[in-house]
């Protein structure tokens, strides 16, 4: 069982790499890219300056937990305004619903007590996903009704499918908290693997488009 779990300490080390390299192809492409890919850059940026917060948070004071419902506000806002870009359809409706949604996301991450493990809870993660998708799949129609899908735009397919799996995960957040088993590491290293496909689709979007307008 050991080398299951060295494996999976191992494997988040991924995240990270993937992460970096792609903040450095996308400051490379900067100026080649188009305002919706600069927000998926700026994703990644937050990401890894996240992940760094944490580190150094849980080595100094023994908790990382208030960055992940930080980090939440800033995946909410960030891939909205993605979404925002690429089509009118999201208006009124999704802006008020956005609104309201960060209003709770601030209100957890000023009234969450992240020193009691045992009651920690993210809820915000999982309803950002599931506002966000719904988003993504009202664009994803309105672009086929008006023939304007472009299937090679691989973040299309990849969006839905982080979202659906990011939701899932964070749904059982005391289970993470409170148990010390192999089922911590699964889930895990099941978030490590949806984002870090979910990056790479991204860096190779943004590699993509800032090699086509180069040439």
């Amino acid at each position: 069982m050991a080398k299951y779990f060295v494996f999976i300490d191992n494997f988040s080390l991924i995240l990270p790499i993937i992460t970096i390299i792609g903040i450095i192809i996308g400051f490379f492409y900067f100026k080649k890219i188009n305002s919706a890919k600069r927000i998926l850059l700026y994703l990644l940026i937050a990401s890894l300056g996240t992940e760094i917060l944490s580190y150094i948070s849980a080595r100094l004071f023994g908790s990382n937990l208030i960055f992940l419902n930080t980090y939440a506000i800033i995946e909410l806002t960030l891939i909205y305004s993605f979404l925002r870009t690429n089509t009118f359809s999201l208006r009124n409706f999704f802006d008020i619903g956005y609104l309201i949604l960060l209003s709770f996301n601030i209100f957890e991450l000023i009234n969450i007590d992240y020193q009691n493990f045992d009651m920690f809870q993210a809820y915000s993660r999982s309803i950002n996903s599931i506002f966000l998708l719904i988003a993504a799949i009202v664009i994803i129609i309105d672009k086929l009704n008006k023939d304007a899908f472009d299937p090679s735009n691989k973040i299309y397919y990849a969006l839905p499918f982080f979202l659906v799996v990011n939701a899932l995960l964070y749904l059982p957040m005391n289970i993470l908290i409170n148990f010390k088993d192999i089922r911590v590491y699964i889930v895990w290293f099941a978030n490590t693997l949806n984002i870090s496909i979910f990056f790479s689709i991204i860096i190779y979007q943004i590699w993509k488009l800032g090699r086509v307008q180069k040439m």
